[in-house]
């Protein structure tokens, strides 16, 4: 490369830089730049002031971008239970890492720290919370698996199978029946409370009731009674549980149509 081609690169360069700095500063970020070619040392009969740089000292690299780093994660402890922001609930003493916008504001959302839902994992305060774990150990506690069942229980709507020919009273077994089925296993009926009115086949379809989960926070669940019969010869009376998706009713119409030599299976 020529010398006057070196000389115009370098020039380029610097005022590319010039020009992107001014540019970051206006965002009041720290910028660290470092010269590509170092600067060479001057003798100690001459001032540093003499020393003369070329067109290539002025050349530099970017070492770091300060709008560009990451802010690192905010390690909180929490004061009380928290489910809304985390993937899986989070309890009383938890320490988490979560990132900056989600510890602090979100547009007008105020998240976990404050609204006092944490404070900063410091020694002092690790050590306050370690106590208060240690002495609340042997208590009744929420935990992150009650949490997610309340939260699986109060979005649920329980099919509860009924005899659809004989006259019945909704019981604390068919609760247990049905959400046994549903994947949830009530060890205690005693757990389950329903309205204090009968429930009976002469009532509405949805039916509220709760369930109480470790003796401490109570679920309200709705049920819906689904008729059957253990006689086939009458399965034909019972009404229709679900809507026939629209495909195939187009499939019914289409087949009753053909066989009667009206279609010939063409749009």
């Amino acid at each position: 490369m020529s010398c006057m081609a070196s000389q115009k690169f370098g020039v380029t360069w610097r005022a590319f830089l010039c020009n992107k700095v001014a540019q970051l500063l206006q965002s009041r970020s720290t910028v660290v730049l470092r010269r590509k070619h170092p600067v060479p040392l001057v003798p100690l009969e001459r001032a540093v002031y003499e020393r003369k740089l070329k067109e290539k000292h002025y050349i530099y690299e970017v070492v770091k971008l300060g709008g560009s780093s990451y802010v690192p994660m905010i390690t909180c402890i929490l004061t009380r239970h928290v489910d809304e922001y985390c993937p899986t609930p989070c309890i009383l003493c938890d320490i988490i890492g979560c990132r900056y916008m989600l510890c602090y504001i979100i547009g007008r959302r105020t998240r976990l720290q404050p609204v006092g839902a944490a404070v900063y994992a410091s020694p002092e305060n690790i050590k306050e919370y370690e106590e208060i774990n240690r002495l609340t150990k042997h208590e009744a506690r929420k935990t992150q698996y009650a949490l997610s069942t309340y939260r699986l229980l109060c979005g649920l709507n329980l099919p509860v199978s009924v005899n659809a020919f004989a006259p019945w009273t909704l019981t604390k077994s068919h609760i247990r029946i049905s959400l046994r089925i549903a994947g949830v296993n009530i060890e205690d009926e005693d757990s389950i409370s329903l309205p204090e009115e009968a429930i009976t086949n002469s009532q509405d379809e949805k039916t509220p009731f709760q369930v109480k989960i470790n003796g401490l926070d109570e679920a309200v669940v709705n049920c819906y009674k689904v008729p059957i019969t253990s006689d086939s010869n009458r399965e034909s009376e019972l009404p229709e549980r679900y809507e026939v998706p629209l495909h195939r009713k187009r499939a019914d119409v289409s087949r009753e149509l053909k066989e009667k030599g009206l279609y010939d299976g063409t749009v």
